[in-house]
């Protein structure tokens, strides 16, 4: 009496393979395991692959989540080890793994794409745009943030934490009067450039003058000279209020009206790939002083803005 083994993958077309008798089996690939439940009930309650003639066959990462929640066996331990080497190759699978199990976790249907996990609620929603995945020593650049207007991510650390976030284009724009935040009258003293206001947003206070920083300097030129110059005299001339964010290590702090209550956003200049543990740090301290982590570049040729926030899991389901 025969059966049929059938090769799977997601939810692609089913190939017949050659001829096996199965009861009470799970199929992924080449390899058989047993159920320790009835295939449907797997697959019905953890909705995962899909029933063939009795038979519950499985992806990848389906075979490898129910096997960590031990609904499915191999015929022996040899087998086990067998599978786990022709499928966990690299560190990405092994991160890929644990970000698709937080996901079934939830109840919900999980794709394998070539850049990312998509995911859905239920059987007849549309699959979510692919969830990217990185490590915590991945280096990303700001066009891979910028690409896409609402990315996605979860990133993996070395303990197996998995923390997600989104990116999304920003337009900082702000409402302070931009006669005040320009000065006209500056006077010169070798290389310190005063003004007389009682403004707070210029300068920096100096007996009866404000002492104008580099940025300010050149903004008034008209000739800013670096890239983190440019994109102070453009968040300036957006009617924001740009002050030095050493003290959080970042580039400026952004006061979008006045600076009678805290700064609203914090700005890093982003050069080339940035590490996703460094971009986790400083969104972390942004969120703690209750600000906007905002990463800025040149993107084709103009300054660009990119929100970088951390969620729960359950924010990005719909």
């Amino acid at each position: 009496m025969g059966t049929n083994v059938f090769l799977y993958n997601g939810e692609s077309d089913t190939s017949v393979c050659k001829e096996m008798t199965v009861t009470g089996k799970a199929l992924c690939g080449k390899t058989v395991f047993s159920c320790a439940r009835s295939p449907d009930n797997i697959r019905q309650r953890l909705r995962v692959g899909r029933i063939i003639r009795n038979l519950l066959v499985l992806t990848e990462m389906e075979a490898l989540f129910l096997l960590s929640k031990g609904l499915i066996y191999p015929e022996s331990e040899e087998a086990l080890d067998k599978f786990i080497q022709e499928t966990v190759t690299s560190y990405g699978d092994v991160e890929t793994f644990r970000v698709y199990s937080k996901l079934k976790e939830k109840g919900l249907f999980v794709r394998k794409e070539p850049d990312g996990l998509s995911f859905r609620k239920y059987s007849t929603d549309e699959y979510s745009r692919p969830l990217r995945i990185v490590s915590e020593a991945s280096g990303v650049s700001f066009s891979d943030f910028y690409r896409e207007h609402d990315q996605k991510w979860a990133t993996v650390d070395d303990q197996g934490d998995v923390t997600f976030y989104i990116t999304e284009r920003y337009n900082p724009e702000g409402s302070a009067p931009n006669d005040n935040v320009v000065p006209k009258a500056v006077k010169i003293l070798g290389e310190v450039q005063i003004v007389r206001s009682d403004y707070e947003a210029v300068g920096e206070p100096f007996l009866s003058y404000r002492v104008l920083s580099s940025y300010e300097k050149e903004l008034i030129s008209g000739n800013p000279t670096t890239q983190e110059s440019m994109i102070f005299s453009d968040l300036t001339l957006r009617h924001c209020i740009v002050k030095t964010g050493f003290k959080y290590g970042c580039n400026f702090r952004v006061y979008l009206k006045n600076t009678d209550d805290h700064a609203e956003l914090l700005i890093s200049l982003m050069d080339e790939k940035e590490l996703w543990f460094k971009i986790s740090r400083a969104v972390r301290l942004a969120t703690a002083v209750r600000k906007k982590m905002i990463y800025a570049a040149f993107y084709q040729n103009r300054p660009a803005y990119v929100w970088i926030r951390r969620v729960a899991l359950d924010s990005l389901i719909p």
